[in-house]
């Protein structure tokens, strides 16, 4: 019970629930048929996967790490939101290519 409420306050689950909530957020804005099972599926696979990957660095590397990546994928939302809202398409790759 102490180890699992010692992971539940780590950083790893902390950033983790944050960012997969900020996702979760940004596909219910994107996309109106919205399925909270489907969007957590979607969006906390890449999110889990990815902060597993910030806890093979060494201890002094992470906190920063965790800042940094939150950081970004905020920045890469709100961005995604703007051009939503201003281009009223979802932009993907190719459609970004194409501009």
């Amino acid at each position: 019970m102490k180890n699992f409420k010692r992971f539940l306050t780590s950083q790893y689950m902390i950033f983790s629930a944050l960012l997969t909530i900020k996702a979760i957020c940004v596909h219910a804005i994107l996309f109106h048929d919205f399925d909270i099972f489907k969007a957590f599926i979607w969006e906390g696979c890449y999110i889990f996967i990815l902060l597993g990957f910030v806890e093979l660095l060494p201890q002094k590397m992470k906190s920063w790490t965790y800042l940094i990546i939150d950081t970004a994928m905020t920045s890469a939302f709100a961005a995604i939101i703007v051009y939503t809202s201003y281009f009223n398409t979802v932009p993907t790759t190719i459609l970004l290519y194409l501009n």
